[in-house]
């Protein structure tokens, strides 16, 4: 497995990773919006940095001491070839913390009415898949989210968007499919 699918990998700083994609941010502010500790948050975005996950777009100076504010510079996705590097426990545990924030974010935007307006979109297919046709439906999911990284960009170069979207993409063996594996706790 190599050491940057490594630090990617670890749900801490996935969890970082994650706000630091969403435009330059200080450990502190990743701190205050996640929870954490401002000196995990530190050691997490300084492996990071470390591995060229995140890169220091500015610092500055605030009450006398200095502000750095970093971006992601790699997606958050592990390909295929790489993902089957990480070993099963870390990718489980991964994938359950990152399906955690994700369904914690939806049910409170669903009780807010996050869903209720014309842009907001839920969809849940049981697809009858051949091999090949899972094959095919997770290149769709891929192409989607650099679709999606795409126009990310144009609405940055555009304006400055807020943060107000949150878009999920999964495709994954229900545990009938899955085998025993995928029943281990």
């Amino acid at each position: 497995m190599s050491d940057r699918i490594a630090a990617i990998a670890h749900p801490l700083r996935d969890r970082v990773l994650f706000e630091y994609q969403r435009g330059p941010v200080s450990p502190s502010e990743v701190a205050r919006r996640t929870g954490l500790p401002l000196n995990v948050v530190g050691y997490h975005t300084g492996v990071l940095e470390r591995h060229d996950c995140v890169e220091l777009v500015r610092s500055e100076r605030r009450g006398g001491a200095l502000t750095r504010y970093y971006r992601a510079t790699v997606a958050q996705d592990i390909e295929d070839e790489r993902w089957a590097e990480v070993p099963a426990p870390l990718r489980r545990r991964f994938v359950l913390e990152t399906l955690a924030r994700a369904s914690d974010e939806a049910r409170r935007a669903a009780l807010a009415g996050g869903f209720d307006g014309p842009h907001g979109h839920l969809a849940r297919f049981p697809a009858a898949l051949d091999h090949d046709a899972v094959l095919a439906a997770g290149e769709l999911l891929r192409r989607t989210a650099e679709r999606l990284v795409a126009i990310e960009a144009d609405a940055r170069r555009r304006s400055q968007p807020r943060d107000g979207y949150r878009v999920v993409l999964m495709g994954f063996a229900p545990v009938e499919r899955a085998g025993p594996a995928a029943t281990d706790r």
